[in-house]
């Protein structure tokens, strides 16, 4: 199987974006900074990001877990993370790290909430788990909102038993100290090939580090895992994973 995880830039390249993920068709898609609203023609088309990724996989079931909307042109824009998964969903829930969900009164408004998402499916009468994250951007991630979003993500699945696989834009390299509560209860993957970067060449990131993770349980066997580099479908690098439970 294979699960392919993306922060989308807000769906900024979609152009881009959707014929990639046509071709690549993973198994599970864990993407951030999604937008949703049926809003499709430009120069709103980012607002249906996921409208557009749907009928780009139509065989995918999906859960969306915003974190806040507003509305354009009388529609209403939800803004968060979004798992697809070619398997049905079995259950799905939200847990916010920062914060809840707000309505926002316009769209140039910024909120700091931020979730993550659980999901499971079922894989040969096994049970696998689908975490998807996004936390905070911070200029230290070893301190701040960052640090304590980490410790509640670790809280949370260091108690799930059975096969796991947490995804997500982290804000925060393998190597730093914010990283080791989940890093003490799953392998993560982009620290141990060392990954450089999680930054495409269109980031404006001056220091652009490998903030994007895959994490995984030891129910997992990882075959392969690699970083699509030089990609130009957002500002970061899709991660890809193949494995077996």
């Amino acid at each position: 199987m294979k699960l392919l995880q993306l922060n989308i830039w807000q769906g900024r390249l979609l152009d881009t974006l959707v014929p990639y993920l046509e071709d690549e068709h993973p198994d599970f898609l864990c993407l951030n900074e999604v937008f949703s609203s049926q809003l499709q023609r430009q120069p709103f088309g980012m607002y249906g990001s996921l409208e557009r990724i749907r009928a780009a996989l139509p065989g995918h079931q999906y859960y969306f877990a915003p974190t806040f909307g507003f509305e354009v042109l009388g529609e209403q824009v939800q803004y968060g993370n979004a798992v697809l998964s070619r398997l049905p969903i079995a259950t799905a829930d939200t847990v916010f790290l920062t914060g809840a969900y707000t309505m926002l009164q316009n769209a140039r408004s910024i909120t700091s909430g931020r979730n993550m998402q659980l999901v499971t499916v079922q894989v040969d009468g096994r049970t696998l788990i689908i975490g998807n994250m996004h936390c905070s951007w911070s200029n230290n991630p070893n301190t701040g909102p960052t640090a304590t979003e980490l410790q509640k993500v670790a809280a949370k699945v260091q108690d799930i038993q059975g096969p796991l696989i947490l995804a997500g834009d982290c804000n925060a390299s393998y190597d730093d100290e914010a990283m080791i509560p989940v890093q003490r209860v799953l392998y993560d993957l982009s620290g141990e090939k060392h990954v450089k970067t999680t930054f495409s060449p269109l980031s404006p990131v001056a220091d652009p580090l490998p903030y994007n993770h895959i994490l995984v349980s030891d129910h997992i066997t990882a075959h392969r895992f690699k970083v699509e580099e030089n990609l130009l479908i957002s500002g970061h690098l899709p991660l890809v994973l193949e494995f077996d439970i």
